[in-house]
C-alpha cells in the first residue's frame, strides 16, 4: 500500500509505502476507531486494555 500527498503550492511530493503487513496493521486501526466512534465497546477485559496500549481512545 501507497501513500501520496502532492502539495500543489510547492510542487512537492511525499509519500510512504507499507508493506503488506503494515498495511494491514493501519487499516485494522483506522477500521477499529471507526467502530469505537459509531458507538461500538470493547468485548472483554482483555480489548479494554489492549485498545489503549495500542492508541485507541475508549470513550467512556
Amino acid at each position: 500500500m501507497a501513500v501520496k500527498h502532492i502539495n500543489e503550492n510547492a510542487k512537492e511530493e511525499s509519500g510512504i509505502l507499507l508493506s503488506g503487513s503494515d498495511a494491514t496493521k493501519v487499516f485494522s486501526k483506522i477500521y477499529i476507531k471507526n467502530l469505537m466512534e459509531k458507538g461500538y465497546i470493547p468485548a472483554d477485559d482483555f480489548s479494554k486494555q489492549a485498545l489503549p496500549a495500542k492508541g485507541i481512545i475508549i470513550a467512556k
